[in-house]
Parts: structure tokens; sequence; C-alpha cells
């Protein structure tokens, strides 16, 4: 279980999920089976310009032994002072977003788009290596069709990549449809480096298929939002349960930034904490309108088996 010069407990990851992947989140899945959690994506230029909530995105919890910060921009030289900054040298890891497929991000030559500039992305690839720096790659299979998923694979494994993570969907795709991890296993098949897959993995009858592509890696993102001890169960670990591991992120998110913030942030997550459970839709509804964080948390366990 091992990344360029990193080593980890387990091959499973924590995906980074904007607006999701804070702090009390990666504690939570550290502390519960997680090899490696990874930060939200975070902006080159926003770190290199010293915005104020862009280097809040940084803090870190003690339970991650092993620290990755993922960051997307479209300059090479970006990177590379990014890099040197005092702020990520707390970082085992850097992992460069090549596949983020949302319109602002990708229309700006970010995310995706660098899917269709090769010689680009591996210039930001060699800049961090040349740092010293571990460094990895999330990108996805394409833009429409899996065709450039081999090639551009090949030059950002060249480029000094230490590993890739592929999520099986192209860029036209963006959450939906079927991930392909055909296309998967022939790139890992045609590669060195390690290769992580993301995309589906919500159960063990997933995990099994995922592992026929021979993935060296399991990079889990909503599935451990509908369930918080996946990284127990595919470790072989005894389950904490939904209820206390619940419980417990809405007290780490209020230990983090308050109660008040706490309750608003975690409005994302009920849909999926909630997805599967017998709780009909009037009652999530009241759920998410909920002001107060004792009395959410005491109505939310309600619903949780």
């Amino acid at each position: 279980m091992q990344i360029g010069g990193v080593k980890l407990n387990n091959p499973f990851i924590l995906a980074p999920m904007a607006g999701f992947s804070v702090p009390a989140l990666r504690r939570l899945m550290s502390e519960n089976g997680a090899g490696l959690t990874v930060t939200e994506m975070i902006s080159c230029k926003g770190l290199l310009y010293g915005n104020k909530k862009t280097a809040g995105l940084l803090a870190t919890a003690q339970s991650e032994t092993v620290k990755c910060v993922q960051l997307f921009g479209g300059d090479p030289s970006d990177f590379a002072r990014a890099a040197l900054l005092p702020a990520l040298q707390k970082f085992d890891i850097i992992d460069v977003n090549m596949g983020c497929p949302v319109k602002k991000i990708a229309g700006n030559g970010e995310g995706s788009a660098l899917i269709s500039d090769i010689p680009r992305a591996a210039a930001i690839v060699t800049a961090i290596k040349n740092t010293g720096k571990t460094v990895t790659v999330k990108t996805r299979l394409g833009l429409t069709d899996t065709l450039p998923a081999l090639p551009f694979a090949r030059a950002i494994e060249d480029a000094g990549a230490d590993m890739v993570t592929l999520h099986a969907r192209t860029r036209e795709q963006m959450y939906g449809g079927e991930a392909d991890y055909e296309a998967v296993a022939a790139v890992k098949a045609a590669l060195k480096i390690p290769v992580a897959l993301s995309g589906d993995i919500i159960d063990f009858a997933a995990l099994e298929r995922a592992k026929q592509t021979d993935a060296d890696f399991f990079m889990i993102g909503r599935g451990a939002l509908r369930d918080p001890d996946i990284f127990n169960r595919f470790t072989g670990r005894e389950p904490t349960g939904k209820r206390e591991l619940v419980s417990k992120l809405l007290d780490y998110l209020a230990a983090d930034e308050g109660a008040i913030w706490a309750v608003k942030i975690f409005r994302k997550f009920l849909p999926y904490i909630l997805k599967g459970e017998h709780c009909g839709k009037e009652r999530r509804h009241t759920l998410n309108f909920v002001t107060d964080l004792p009395v959410l948390k005491n109505e939310l366990l309600k619903e949780l088996v």
C-alpha cells in the first residue's frame, strides 16, 4: 500500500468532494478505516494570492496521519509555487484535479479541460514533482468518450506522477450513467504506477467488481456519505454504527466552526444520510429546516437504525 514513498495502511481512500470533504468528515473517516483522506479541491491561485477562504480549506485533523491536498489550476508555474508554500509543507501528497466537469472550472482551462491538453497537464505534474513532492492526478476517462484515457494516463506517468486516479466516467456523463470499469482495467494494465478507481463503489458487490480491474486503490465518495461505516466494513473492522458516526460528525462540525455553521453545512449531508432510511418526504423536509443543533441531532437520530 504505497504511493511514491508514502505508505498507507489500506487501499481505501476518501474522495475529495467539494463542499463535503471538510476536516470534520476527513477526521471521522480516518478514525473509521479510511487509509487516506483528501481535502476538497483548492485553487492554486487562491493560495498564492492569500485568499482567506482558500487557506481555511487546508485545515487537517490529527487522525489524518497521511495528509493529502487536492489542488486545481491551469498554470504549471502556479503549481510549482504553491507546492513550496509553508502552508502546504504538512501535506505528504499533492493531488491535482484534472477531472472536474463543472463549467466554471473546465471552462477556465482547469479540471477536466486538461484532458485535452496533454502537454500542459504533463507540465503541471513535472512542475510539482521537481519540488520534491509526491504527486498524484485525479482525472476522468475522457470528455465525451474513453479514447483519451490511455494516452493521457501514460503521459501523466511519464511526467512523474506517483499515481493516477480514474473516475470511471467521461466529463459528459458528469456523475450519472454507468461507470466504465473495463476502461479503467485497460489503463491499469498499461501503467507501471499505481491506479486508483473512483466511481460507484458503494457496497461489497461494487467493490468486488472494482477489484476485477486490478486497481491498486479504491476511492469512495458519496458511498461514504450514505454509509459512514463503509471503510470499517471494507477493512474488516467492527462497524461503529450509523447513529454514533452521524452524531460524531455533527459534534466535529460544531467543534470546528460552531453550532450554527454545523447545522447549515450538515444540510448538504442530509439527503445522503437519509437515503435508504424509513423517513418520509415531509419528515425530511422538516429536518432540513431545524436550526438548533441539539434538536437536529435528537430528531435525526430517531430516524437512523
